[in-house]
């Protein structure tokens, strides 16, 4: 599991100072950039070679709220990969307790929206093969 850190700012609560739900998904997409760039191809560089990453599906079960200040530990995991797309697990942690879990499905796809296939991509499909895990389950 690959991790990124969330520090949870005053602008993402309401007024009894809980992160509003929304956020959790701006979270993960931090935490899933963090991930490419762990394993050397940030985002922007996909992008330069003409493609992007675009979430098709996504599922969240929230456990626990957190709040201003908090430290939010989002760890990532792919856990399913075909030439077109991907899959990851994510496990959002707040003081040592798991306060969202989460799994998004994620496309290939070419500056008009049309999917591609990544597996002749110069060393990509490679980079996210070596780091394909299994997904854990949390109830």
């Amino acid at each position: 599991m690959r991790s990124h850190v969330h520090k949870v700012q005053n602008y993402e609560t309401d007024k009894m100072g809980i992160a509003h739900h929304s956020n959790y998904i701006r979270w993960m997409e931090e935490a899933r950039a963090s991930f490419f760039e762990q394993i050397g191809w940030p985002l922007g560089a996909i992008e330069a070679k003409g493609v992007s990453d675009s979430v098709e599906s996504l599922s969240i079960r929230y456990k626990h709220a957190s709040r201003f200040s908090d430290m939010v530990i989002i760890g990532v995991r792919l856990v399913g990969l075909k030439p077109g797309g991907y899959s990851f697990s994510y496990e959002m942690f707040c003081n040592g307790e798991v306060i969202c879990t989460a799994k998004s499905e994620n496309v290939f796809a070419d500056a008009y929206g049309y999917p591609v296939r990544i597996d002749d991509m110069s060393g990509l499909f490679e980079s996210m093969k070596g780091n394909l895990e299994q997904a854990e389950t949390r109830s």
